[in-house]
This record gives C-alpha cells, sequence and structure tokens, in this order.
C-alpha cells in the first residue's frame, strides 16, 4: 500500500512546483511589461541632477539682446535635449540664461521676432549638472518648447497669462501654481495610448480626465499651456 500512495504524493509536490513557477513566470513577465514602459523615464530621469542643490553649479550665463521699453509680448522657441530647464521670471528687459559651461551648450538668436533659444546637454549623463535656469522678462510670452530627453520645469507667476505649447518625448514636464491654476485653460493628449495607461501623469482632481490625456478651463483662461506628448514622458501638474 505504501508503494501505490507514493507516485500520488510525488505527483502533488509536482503539481505544486509547476504552480508556483508559473505564477513567478507571470508575475516576472507583467513586472517586464511594466518596465519597457518605465524605463525610458527612469533612465532619463537620471541624466541630470534635479535638485538645485546639486554638486555642480551655474558658473556662465547668455542673454539676449534687450528688449523694446514698451514691449508687451515676447516669442520664444525653446528646443531641450538631453537637459533640464526651470523658467524663472525676471524684471529684467533680456532672456536669461545661467548654466554650468561643462556640461551645457546654449544658442541664442533672434529670428523673426522671436527669440530661438537652444539647450542641449554635453554628455550622455548628466548626474552632476543642475537644471539651466531661463530667466524670462515678465511680460505676456508666447513659448513653443520642444523637449527630448530632457525636462522642463515652470513655476507659474499667480497672474501668467502667457501661451505656452510643449511637445515632448520621453522627457519630464512639470508644471507648479500658487492658485491652483486660476484663469487657465490647460490640455493635454498623447498620440500613444499606452502611455495614457503606463505613463507618469500627476494632476490636481479638479482637473478632466479625458480620453487621450486631460484638460481644465478656469475664468477668463489668458493662460493657456497645451501639451502634446509622443513618447513616455513624466508630467506633474502642482498646487
Amino acid at each position: 500500500m505504501k508503494f501505490k500512495k507514493k507516485p500520488k504524493f510525488l505527483l502533488l509536490i509536482t503539481f505544486l512546483i509547476i504552480t508556483i513557477l508559473s505564477t513567478g513566470a507571470t508575475a516576472l513577465e507583467i513586472h517586464t511589461s511594466s518596465q519597457v514602459h518605465g524605463d525610458s523615464d527612469i533612465s532619463n530621469r537620471g541624466n541630470f541632477n534635479t535638485s538645485a542643490n546639486s554638486k555642480v553649479g551655474a558658473d556662465s550665463q547668455k542673454s539676449s539682446d534687450s528688449l523694446p521699453h514698451n514691449a508687451q509680448n515676447l516669442n520664444v522657441s525653446l528646443d531641450i535635449c538631453n537637459g533640464g530647464v526651470e523658467i524663472l521670471p525676471t524684471s529684467s528687459n533680456k532672456i536669461i540664461a545661467n548654466y554650468n559651461n561643462q556640461y551645457y551648450n546654449i544658442k541664442m538668436i533672434e529670428q523673426n521676432a522671436k527669440w530661438v533659444v537652444s539647450i542641449s546637454g554635453k554628455t550622455a549623463k548628466m548626474g552632476n549638472s543642475s537644471y539651466v535656469q531661463l530667466h524670462i522678462p515678465n511680460i505676456k510670452c508666447n513659448m513653443d518648447v520642444n523637449v527630448l530627453d530632457g525636462s522642463f520645469s515652470y513655476d507659474l507667476p499667480e497672474n501668467c497669462i502667457d501661451a505656452i505649447n510643449v511637445t515632448s518625448k520621453d522627457s519630464s514636464i512639470e508644471f507648479t501654481s500658487k492658485n491652483q491654476y486660476k484663469n487657465s485653460t490647460i490640455s493635454l493628449s498623447a498620440t500613444d495610448k499606452e502611455f495614457l495607461k503606463y505613463g507618469l501623469i500627476n494632476y490636481p482632481d479638479y482637473f478632466t480626465k479625458m480620453n487621450k490625456g486631460f484638460e481644465y478651463k478656469n475664468g477668463t483662461r489668458k493662460n493657456q499651456i497645451d501639451i502634446s506628448l509622443t513618447g513616455f514622458t513624466n508630467v506633474d501638474f502642482r498646487d
């Protein structure tokens, strides 16, 4: 009788082992799938230091020509590749970039009544560098931003009336508002539905989720932000 029961016992052990291995393989597959969609975010965030207390700060400055004394509008085209840019207000009538020359190349030229600013990282890994601080005069700014493997950050002034169009791929986008984006119209759309499923998008609960992203409208809507995503990008709207 013992010899008859032994095979059943072995079959039970074999079944349990197969079940455990199968469950582990499924978990690994799910984890791997998640990493496929998140690796670009993780890799990108590691390219440069988002902290203001980074080891290597700004040692260089580049600025535009002075704007006309009575200028009411400013047109800017900003290209960012493999680096971080933080938009800051300034009382100056110039666009001013503070940066570390060891890590960044910056070009700033005027073309057809628009200032074209190109910012690119010099090294594959930008871990020791801080963001470029791009100071923009405190007037209405029409800004077209293209971000590739980089980061764009803007702490909006309370009475901001800018028009900002952002196109981003495999990057990080961050906006901050002290008055819950008052008098703003904001929209985000992603061409890749998989991004909406796996991408990292954080926004206040008073924003409205849409099929391809989200939107928000408030008050006068004089401040406009439009974001188009063509890759896996971290997006963070803070208030």
